[in-house]
């Protein structure tokens, strides 16, 4: 089969497309013919050797989601048969023409959804429930800022909280694309900038219990200040960078706690219970057309460099994903 990999880290043009073995499942593994995958941040670190994948996995594959159809299973298989329309993630190698993948972590993708936005779903929408939820602890009521707001993450975090009933503010560095959320569930556009404290809580009209952070670097003193006392600041992503400097006092008397996540180095039985309660409370809300995720591009495999490309410049808003097969109408 035909396996997307880094040939040694590097820029975009390490990317090629190998020749590898046709992986067998195991007894509680189903082997998915993907048809497409989605690109993700990680998969820029990855490539550039700075976010290898757990141990077992083969640094050199790329890929953390996909969408497909079940091809075979194991013996002890009992949620998928053959053909099998599902989603989900993986360590790496999602762009590959097969995966092997334990059962209990595909996700049945809606039949309103074709593969194309399936696989656009799982990294955003999966971690966006677990920084809210599982991370961010929210409770019915509480207000939510998320920085960026623009970012995969943020456009999932923001249907989410909204649909729950919490009100929702956004950071970007495009007023005309914060606009735009509105439709999404985006209550406080907030352009970054100075005095972004007191804008933030002059338009939530108080302080947000939960700060979402895909920004990292740099703006740790200023998430802590966002919050409200007792609130938790979630780190999610680390785009401008993996350090800052904390006062502790500060965070001491505030009762404030700082929460951090990643989804690919979780235990396998966590990731499954993470998936079965979003296949409880979030896929009725996709097949229900009530979620959704804007789709920046298409791309053949062959192009995957330029995917990596398009998403390095951060030109458009939305999911780039790439075709490994003719994906499902």
């Amino acid at each position: 089969m035909k396996t997307l990999i880094a040939s040694r880290p590097g820029g975009p043009e390490v990317l090629a497309l190998a020749e590898t073995a046709l992986p067998e499942p195991g007894a509680e593994e189903v082997r998915i013919r993907v048809t497409v995958a989605g690109v993700n941040r990680a998969d820029l670190l990855q490539r550039s050797g700075r976010y290898p994948p757990p141990p077992g996995w083969d640094p050199r594959r790329i890929g953390l989601e996909y969408a497909g159809t079940v091809d075979c299973t194991g013996a002890r298989c009992i949620l998928r048969r053959p053909g099998d329309r599902v989603m989900g993630l993986v360590a790496a190698g999602a762009c590959s023409e097969f995966i092997v993948v334990p059962e209990r972590e595909t996700l049945s993708i809606p039949a309103n959804l074709t593969d194309v936005a399936a696989a656009a779903i799982p990294e955003a929408f999966l971690t966006a429930v677990r920084a809210l939820w599982d991370e961010g602890e929210l409770t019915p009521g509480e207000a939510v800022l998320v920085r960026i707001a623009t970012a995969s993450v943020g456009l999932a975090a923001i249907q989410l909280a909204h649909i729950a009933g919490h009100p929702v503010a956004g950071t970007g560095r495009d007023s005309a694309r914060l606009d735009a959320l509105r439709a999404l569930g985006l209550d406080h556009p907030l352009v970054e900038g100075g005095g972004m404290v007191q804008r933030a809580r002059a338009a939530m009209g108080g302080a947000p219990r939960v700060v979402l952070d895909l920004w990292g670097g740099g703006r740790l003193s200023e998430n802590l200040a966002l919050l409200s006392d007792d609130g938790r600041l979630v780190v999610v992503g680390l785009l401008g960078g993996n350090r800052d400097t904390l006062d502790l006092a500060t965070l001491l008397m505030r009762r404030q706690s700082i929460r951090t996540l990643t989804m690919r180095s979780q235990p396998t039985e966590a990731r499954i219970a993470l998936v079965r309660r979003f296949e409880r409370q979030v896929l009725p809300l996709l097949a229900a057309g009530r979620l959704t995720m804007p789709i920046a591009q298409v791309y053949p495999v062959a192009d995957a460099a330029q995917a990596h490309r398009d998403m390095e410049r951060g030109d458009r808003p939305g999911k780039r994903v790439l075709l490994l097969a003719t994906a499902a109408d």
